[in-house]
């Protein structure tokens, strides 16, 4: 396992670690924290892996791979490319097959508020992996009643309230 190579040199002179008992766990610590290696035994996925239904009627299913937003005979797939649980978002390329944005790209972001799941796509439309990551990402200080995309007066000066997603 690439883990126990890259600690090997650090396990070899285990008779100043005994003495020492924190430094081997701090080198642990600091090999996972700082390399690759140790997302192979962290299989944590998106955070919000399941079956959504939001204020629309519009089905969401979310793994790690991809977010299928699935309405009456509309169906749009974002092909994950990452995700980040702490910050809460992902980036996808959007399907070939999509009516909208087809082979663009989009973030989505969410947001737990109040004990309730939210989401917003932030960007639907980006040329590029990166320019959907660099779209700033909506206010979700209240999403249920704004900040999700740019504010659009007199309709919606705070933009338009984030979707609330009910787990199915």
């Amino acid at each position: 396992m690439l883990l126990s190579k890259v600690l090997a040199p650090a396990m070899s002179d285990l008779t100043h670690t005994r003495d020492h008992p924190m430094r081997l766990t701090i080198i642990a610590v600091t090999v996972c924290f700082g390399l690759s290696a140790c997302s192979e035994a962290d299989d944590s996925g998106i955070a919000v892996e399941g079956r959504y239904l939001d204020d629309f009627g519009t089905t969401h299913t979310i793994t790690d791979a991809v977010w299928t937003q699935q309405a009456d005979d509309a169906k749009s797939v974002f092909h994950l490319l990452e995700f980040d649980n702490e910050r809460t978002y992902a980036i996808g390329h959007n399907d070939a097959g999509n009516e909208f944005s087809p082979d663009k790209y989009s973030r989505l972001d969410w947001v737990n508020h109040d004990g309730e799941l939210y989401f917003c796509q932030t960007a639907y439309d980006a040329a590029s992996a990166e320019a959907a990551q660099d779209t700033p990402r909506g206010d979700d200080t209240d999403p249920g009643t704004g900040g999700c995309g740019a504010p659009n007066p007199p309709d919606s000066p705070n933009g338009f309230p984030w979707s609330k997603l009910t787990i199915l």
